[in-house]
């Protein structure tokens, strides 16, 4: 589960890099390590967003299946935030 993990990390790292930001910094560089860093702190912070709009809705609405909704919410408001902080802050690293 972790190499699954850490493969699906640097394939979204690289697609949303290349496709989604059309970044160009130089591989192996210090913009590209603190790009890594940054990208994967937002990936996590935004993962607890996820998780707690699901566990709200679970344990606050008492319907059938509310997680689901509450997992909905929170992946919707967890990508919107992502992007927004990789655009602000890690794909608009100037290099040096």
């Amino acid at each position: 589960m972790a190499f699954a993990t850490i493969i699906a990390f640097i394939f979204k790292y690289l697609i949303d890099k290349i496709f989604i930001f059309k970044d160009n910094t130089k591989y192996l560089s210090k913009t590209h390590f603190k790009q890594i860093f940054l990208y994967g702190f937002f990936a996590v912070f935004t993962t607890l967003i996820f998780w707690a709009a699901e566990l709200s809705f679970k344990q606050f609405l008492n319907f059938k299946n509310s997680h689901y909704v509450g997992a909905v919410i929170g992946l919707a408001i967890g990508y919107t935030i992502k992007f927004i902080l990789d655009r602000k802050f890690v794909f608009n690293i100037i290099e040096n």
